[in-house]
């Protein structure tokens, strides 16, 4: 793969509305595909993240605001969302 994917780690996890969402609010900075809900890469196998939800998607490498604006949209719709009961996601 090349160094345009972006895999974001989560505290808790977005409904798949949610997800659409950011699709259709994002999509100028996705340069294939779309953003989808994954499990851990296994690149990442073992880690202590490893039952972390995250978020894939290919960005463009240039819009890094509307990157920002997009971790914001995720923080928002988090902090909208029922507090996850696992004791290291706070």
């Amino acid at each position: 793969m090349t160094n345009d994917k972006k895999v974001m780690r989560l505290k808790s996890e977005l409904s798949d509305a949610e997800v659409e969402q950011l699709n259709a609010e994002f999509s100028d900075i996705i340069v294939k595909g779309q953003i989808d809900k994954i499990k851990a890469l296994p690149e990442e196998l073992p880690d202590e993240t490893a039952d972390m939800p995250r978020l894939i998607f290919y960005f463009n490498r240039k819009d890094s605001g509307r990157l920002y604006q997009l971790i914001a949209r995720i923080s928002q719709m988090a902090a909208a969302s029922p507090a996850t009961t696992h004791p290291e996601r706070k």
